[in-house]
């Protein structure tokens, strides 16, 4: 029984490294699933590729991962594949898409009246990105994405991603993004982020700013980061780990965080030792994730992770 669906973007990630390159399946919401699958949690991926090798191979990754394909939509339009440029100390800069300017791709292509509504019926989470909004054919899959979890009871786990290289009019995304955020359960963003999208950095304010979120996670990347979960406002701490890449950390944080977050009453969230719990899996899940080139290369079992955790609690 599928527990979390996760729609957004599949595509390849070329990364340049000095002289080389390395390409790997990537897309913000597509790891998180990639990410889900590794730590147990039956999930469903929901997106659109292109008819062409590049999409080919990312459906094959996804089902190798035991991601469920079943919404996975391929149109003749191309897969997207976007360029990161990766420095020395494993952090990542995003250059651009390897096709010509104004090449529409088939992520932004999925097409709302092709969301299988079955696969929300059992369903407990939707976690999604603002990826897809900067597409208007994209952006009505979306809305209508939300009105199924509505209809159904999911909750809405949003993680902006935002990615200025996806807009081609990146002064639209203030505007665009906010809407979906009043129609979201969880929230995770970025420092830099949360500065841009709502002018605070601050938990607690932002939940004051949307009423109906029932957790906000801001990360600040090796520093940890801040949440509000349950009323309560408080701290957690990253753990230090060689990293290799930083692709893809946050996406494995909000998984790790999710898996727990499927196992906890909601009720219990305001026991400070219950969200450091949740938080200290995501943060574990985030480090671990950064050991290796590329978004999901070195995305940790949810074995690896506790032995990791028992070994920090032992330090």
């Amino acid at each position: 029984m599928v527990r979390v669906l996760c729609l957004g973007e599949a595509l390849r990630d070329r990364f340049v490294v000095g002289d080389r390159e390395v390409t790997a399946p990537g897309g913000a919401v597509a790891n998180v699933a990639v990410a889900l699958a590794k730590l147990g949690i039956p999930v469903e991926f929901l997106g659109c590729v292109g008819d062409d090798e590049i999409g080919q191979e990312l459906r094959q990754s996804l089902q190798d991962a035991g991601v469920g394909t079943a919404g996975l939509q391929v149109c003749p339009a191309p897969t997207r594949e976007i360029r990161i440029r990766v420095d020395g100390a494993g952090e990542r800069s995003f250059v651009g898409f390897s096709g010509p300017p104004g090449t529409i791709y088939a992520d932004g292509l999925l097409m709302a009246e092709q969301i299988p509504e079955a696969l929300f019926e059992a369903a407990e989470f939707l976690v999604l990105g603002s990826c897809l909004l900067p597409s208007p054919i994209a952006h009505k899959a979306t809305q209508h994405a939300l009105h199924l979890a509505a209809k159904h009871y999911l909750k809405v786990v949003t993680d902006i991603n935002w990615r200025s290289v996806f807009w081609p009019d990146p002064t639209l995304a203030v505007a665009t993004v906010l809407p979906l955020l009043h129609q979201t359960d969880f929230l995770k963003v970025s420092y830099e982020e949360a500065l841009h999208f709502l002018g605070t950095a601050s938990p607690a304010a932002i939940a004051n700013r949307l009423p109906d979120l029932e957790g906000v996670l801001v990360t600040d990347g090796e520093r940890g980061g801040r949440y509000f979960l349950g009323d309560r406002q408080g701290e957690y701490r990253a753990f230090a780990v060689e990293t290799v890449d930083t692709t893809g950390a946050g996406d494995a944080f909000l998984a790790g965080f999710l898996t727990r977050l499927t196992e906890t009453p909601l009720s219990a969230l305001s026991q400070p030792q219950t969200a450091q719990s949740l938080l200290s899996y995501g943060a574990a899940t985030g480090a671990l994730a950064t050991r290796a080139l590329g978004a999901t290369t070195a995305l940790p079992t949810a074995a690896e992770v506790t032995a990791f955790l028992e070994t920090a609690a032992l330090a």
